[in-house]
């Protein structure tokens, strides 16, 4: 997964999808890491349309997590970052808004 990673910093979903697994596979520093990659990436490398959508799957994947496997809440920076994606999807939706009132005229 991480040579298609770094062969194209586009694949933004994988990333969050990465970071997840490392999380689940106890290895919370590294999964800390992928997901602010990813969100960076989200931010800065998405249409305004695009990334709504994409961090909006990204938290609803870390929140099923942390509900599902109890040792998740053992590493409190996994729930900063479910508080940051949705944060985050919650201004990209604000900023898409306008082009999407554009689009449904």
């Amino acid at each position: 997964m991480t040579e298609v990673l770094s062969f194209d910093a586009s694949y933004i979903a994988p990333r969050f999808d990465l970071a997840l697994v490392l999380a689940v596979s106890k290895r919370p520093s590294l999964a800390l890491a992928g997901y602010q990659d990813a969100i960076n990436l989200a931010k800065n490398k998405t249409s305004i349309l695009v990334r709504p959508a994409i961090l909006h799957v990204a938290a609803v994947d870390l929140e099923r997590e942390l509900n599902a496997r109890s040792y998740l809440r053992e590493t409190p920076e996994l729930e900063q970052v479910l508080n940051l994606i949705r944060t985050e999807c919650e201004t990209a939706r604000a900023a898409a808004q306008p082009l999407l009132a554009q689009l449904n005229r």
